[in-house]
This record gives C-alpha cells, structure tokens and sequence, in this order.
C-alpha cells in the first residue's frame, strides 16, 4: 500500500533535484552523489537517474564497511565509483593518537566531508533518521568556515536568492541538497520494492537497520554488539590497533591496569570511561 503522503515527498525530491541540476549549471560543476549500499542512497540514486539530472555517484571507502555491502554495490551498482584515501582507519586511528568518538569524529572529516570543493552534493539524509538529523534543512551550504555554512529550506527562498547564496559559494565550499529529507522509512521501502522491485543488501535481512562502519562510534551498543558478532576479525583489529596506539601515544596511559580489550569493551559500550570502570572493574571487587 502506498504511504500516506508519499506523492508529495516524491514530487519534493524531485523539484530539489531539479534545482540541484540548475545550481549546478550555474556554477558550472559536477554533481556529486554520495552513494553508501543502504536504501537511502539507494532511493536518491534511482530518483536522480530516473529524471536524467547528471551525476557521478561515489562510495568513499573507509576500509571498515561489511564486506557484504561492498559487494552489494559491487554487484548492483557497478557504475559507483569507489574512492579510497592514503590512510586505512587503523593507520588513521594511529596517527589521530585517540579512538574516534562522538564528539571526536575525524574519520568522517578524513574519508567523507568535504570532499568536493566548489561542487553540489547530493546526499541521502532523512530527517526522520535521528534527532540531529531532523535540524538539516534540504539546502545547505558546507564549509570548514562556519561562519559561511548555510542551512536553509528551498520553500523559504526564491531563485534570486538561491543565485546569490551560490555565487558566494568558493574555494573548498559546497553546495549540499538533500533530496529525500523528508521521507519516511514507509516512502523508502514503497519506492524501492514496489515501484523499482530492486534488491537491498543483504544485511537488512540479517536485522541490520542502517549499513555504515563496523563499530561505528555514532552507533549505540547493540549495533555494535552486532558488528563484532558478526565480524569478529574486525574487533581483533580495532584491539591491535588500540595496542598500537598505546605504544605510539599517551592514549590512556593513565589507566595502565586496563587491557587492551578491556579499553575496546568500553569503547564500543557508549557509557563514560569511569562509569564503564565502575560497572566491569570496580564492581568486581565487591564479591
């Protein structure tokens, strides 16, 4: 059954489309689209195609995604252009001399933002996703400078302000549309299966909500329960990695009594380093 709704979500994404095609015109550059494996991205790949607006979908390679969904885009999606960066996350985690956090997010400043300076981004966020993504607008404009990020709605601004925002857009800034901001979880999964009839990774089926890093800090504990179930190897490196870390850097010379994969299990456990003491060390004494 179509989702209440959806016709006009359908028609807004494709008017955002449209006007990603225009801005890109007017500042004579690529658009880009940043495709991830899971069905957002894949809505946003399909829409954009659909109605011929010009784009060059990426897949910025962390080095830590499932390797079920490399190969679902692989396999389905082999025009998307995979993109790597110098450093894998455990070199990168090495040289940062800290474990990314949620406040402390550099692997996405190093592998994903920003990567196209003086271009229109095409991404497939929802509000509907998170909290902090419910703040987004579907017009953005991205810089290190925040003093010249933009964020603002395409149904509260006319085309001669969209024209002079994006004549001030320069150097390494961007434009940012976000298409499908305002469908729902029901929108994607009717446009994908009973409009399109295409696959989606495997992982959805295995109970996976959202496809992305394995132990992605921005995820909560069970997902990451999940990840390393799952994929045990990858908790190996991420404590061979800490062990590095340790021996390169002052990272958490100040609890020396803590394993390795003592400082992993609170890592992933998304509660503060003390409590986590409190709760798996401490506690332990009492009996």
């Amino acid at each position: 059954m179509k989702p209440l709704g959806y016709d006009t979500h359908y028609m807004n994404a494709v008017t955002r489309l449209q006007k990603a095609e225009k801005i890109a015109k007017r500042m004579q550059c690529t658009i880009y689209l940043g495709f991830s494996g899971g069905k957002d991205s894949q809505c946003l790949y399909h829409l954009a195609d659909s109605i011929n607006v010009p784009f060059v979908a990426h897949h910025l390679l962390t080095t830590i995604e499932p390797p079920e969904l490399i190969k679902f885009i692989r396999d389905y999606y082999p025009s998307v252009q995979t993109i790597r960066q110098p450093l894998s996350m455990g070199r990168l985690i090495v040289q940062k001399k800290t474990l990314p956090m949620r406040n402390v997010r550099y692997c996405c400043d190093y592998y994903k933002e920003l990567k196209y300076p003086n271009s229109v981004v095409l991404t497939g966020i929802r509000r509907e996703e998170s909290m902090r993504r419910a703040k987004r607008n579907d017009f953005e404009i991205g810089s290190r400078n925040k003093e010249r990020r933009e964020s603002m709605s395409f149904a509260d601004i006319d085309d001669g302000q969209i024209e002079d925002i994006v004549s001030c857009v320069h150097g390494k800034d961007q434009v940012i549309i976000n298409p499908i901001i305002d469908w729902t979880e029901q929108d994607v999964e009717y446009y994908l299966k009973e409009v399109l009839g295409v696959p989606k990774c495997e992982l959805y089926k295995a109970g996976f909500k959202r496809m992305g890093c394995i132990c992605c800090p921005m995820k909560g504990y069970k997902d990451k329960a999940q990840d390393i179930k799952r994929y045990p190897k990858y908790k190996d490196m991420y404590i061979r990695t800490i062990h590095r870390l340790r021996q390169n850097s002052n990272f958490m010379s100040d609890h020396p009594e803590l394993s390795d994969a003592q400082i992993f299990d609170w890592w992933i456990s998304s509660v503060s380093l003390d409590k986590w003491i409190a709760d798996n060390i401490t506690q332990g004494f009492l009996f």
